[in-house]
């Protein structure tokens, strides 16, 4: 059976994505929220109490390297010339 995939959810609002996932039956797991709106915070924590929340998108630092599952090797590297600063595939 595959693997089901994972989310990051950004500007995530009250988890408007991840209710229509649900009623979708995709197999999509969201793995952590980035909201910056404290009462859209409340709300998502009442309804995903185990998917931690950023508050801010702009301290917010994923990995720069994702190992890719099927060949236990990190994904290649991107430039985003619009800010001139290593990127990567998510």
């Amino acid at each position: 059976m595959p693997q089901a995939k994972r989310h990051l959810s950004l500007f995530a609002g009250i988890g408007g994505f991840e209710q229509g996932i649900r009623i979708a039956s995709f197999d999509i797991t969201t793995k952590q929220f980035v909201e910056l709106d404290p009462d859209a915070q409340a709300v998502l924590l009442e309804h995903y109490p185990n998917i931690p929340i950023h508050s801010d998108i702009r301290d917010f630092s994923p990995r720069t390297e994702i190992q890719n599952p099927k060949s236990n090797s990190p994904r290649t590297k991107i430039q985003n010339p619009k800010f001139n600063s290593p990127r990567t595939e998510i």
